[in-house]
């Protein structure tokens, strides 16, 4: 039987907002899908969102940070998530997104049954 991580990867959206990035990174790692692939695509900030995920990709076990060499606005960076996917089920967060996972094993439950 496969895990929720085998099948869910997700990807946050982030330019220029390491404060935001860290708390949605931090909520994430308190949270159901803390083992699931989390990539983290920056539009190419010029703040701190690089050191925010050198210190995330320690605390999570399957992190991955891209930071692309042009902004590609946020509809670009998008659907270079929607391009990179490779997993069953993705999941594309705002880096300023907060969660309530009260519904978490109703989800879990649709994605076992391939809900569509």
């Amino acid at each position: 039987m496969s895990s929720i991580a085998d099948e869910l990867e997700i990807y946050i959206i982030t330019y220029n907002r390491e404060k935001e990035l860290s708390e949605t990174l931090n909520s994430l790692l308190h949270s159901p899908v803390k083992d699931c692939f989390i990539t983290v695509l920056d539009n190419n900030s010029q703040d701190n969102t690089s050191m925010v995920c050198g210190e995330y990709e320690q605390k999570f076990t399957k992190f991955n940070y891209i930071k692309n060499n042009r902004n590609l606005g946020p509809s670009g960076n998008i659907l270079k998530a929607m391009e990179m996917a490779s997993k069953k089920w993705m999941w594309i967060l705002g880096d300023d997104d907060t969660y309530n996972w009260d519904a978490w094993p109703e989800i879990e439950a649709a994605m076992a049954e391939d809900y569509d």
